[in-house]
């Protein structure tokens, strides 16, 4: 009768581990969320800070807060919002608390908006063609997925980089004042003609953004960012209602030549607003 007693209470024991085993390997709330339209931008030359946007669904019947995220391209991801100041200026910061994906809702990551940055890549390695990202949950699920990397499109951004010097007169290249800067923006006068339409001019705010986010993390490297955001003067005088933005882009590139950090950060953030407000003015 002992033997028997403590037969049953072995077999009740295993039957209450396998049933906490069960419990602990089920399903989180995060489990069920999937994301859609994921990419990134191609980095440039020497950027050192990258970004991935996308829409993340939740169709469970909970909220999902995502608190943290992972990429094998580089070790440190933080999840960021960009804030506006009474000024007008835009600025990025970590949230620490993440981001509540909404019982049958989305979580938007967007230019502009909250984004899932990555920091200290290698412009060299990093992928061509996808980004692999983890974001979890607070309740430990993951939603593992692969980004499109996506080139800088329409000639607009990279197109001034292949004129640049880079080599080895870094002295000259570095001129805040110097014949390459003065060359680069005379180059740039033939891109004046181009028709800005929706596409275009998100992905100018896109790169204008990049910019932001790279003068946020200390990262000024004038000749490249200059490369960059000069054509972008001669495009937009030719759109309609476009003065307050040639001013702002103007005075990006003013601050960016007198290579003035906090200066530049400002006026990038506002360049930024600026550009993207055209592209919602177009849409309205």
């Amino acid at each position: 009768m002992r033997n028997l007693l403590l037969i049953v209470a072995a077999l009740a024991l295993v039957g209450a581990a396998c049933g906490g085993s069960d419990s602990e390997t089920g399903a989180g709330s995060g489990d069920a969320l999937s994301i859609s339209d994921a990419w990134s931008r191609q980095p440039a030359e020497g950027q050192t800070v990258g970004v991935v946007y996308g829409t993340v669904s939740n169709p469970g019947d909970d909220d999902v807060r995502l608190v943290s995220a992972t990429s094998s391209v580089t070790g440190t991801v933080e999840l960021h919002e960009t804030l506006m100041d009474d000024n007008g200026a835009m600025s990025m910061q970590q949230v620490d608390e993440g981001f509540v994906v909404p019982a049958g809702g989305e979580f938007v990551f967007e230019p502009g908006g909250p984004h899932v940055m990555l920091l200290g890549i290698d412009p060299a390695s990093f992928p061509t063609d996808a980004v692999d990202v983890e974001l979890t949950t607070d309740d430990g699920a993951v939603l593992a997925f692969d980004a499109e990397v996506r080139a800088i499109g329409g000639g607009m951004g990279d197109m001034d980089m292949e004129d640049m010097d880079h080599g080895e007169d870094t002295d000259e290249g570095h001129d805040a004042e110097g014949h390459d800067m003065e060359d680069m923006e005379e180059d740039s006068m033939d891109e004046g003609s181009m028709e800005l339409d929706n596409d275009a001019i998100l992905e100018i705010a896109d790169m204008l953004h990049q910019i932001d986010i790279e003068l946020t993390a200390g990262d000024m490297e004038p000749i490249r960012q200059l490369a960059i955001v000069s054509p972008y003067v001669e495009m937009f005088s030719n759109q309609p209602d476009s003065e307050t933005t040639v001013d702002a882009l103007n005075e990006l590139i003013d601050a960016l030549k007198a290579e003035d950090l906090d200066r530049s950060h400002f006026a990038a953030g506002v360049a930024h607003q600026e550009v993207h407000g055209m592209e919602e003015h177009d849409h309205g």
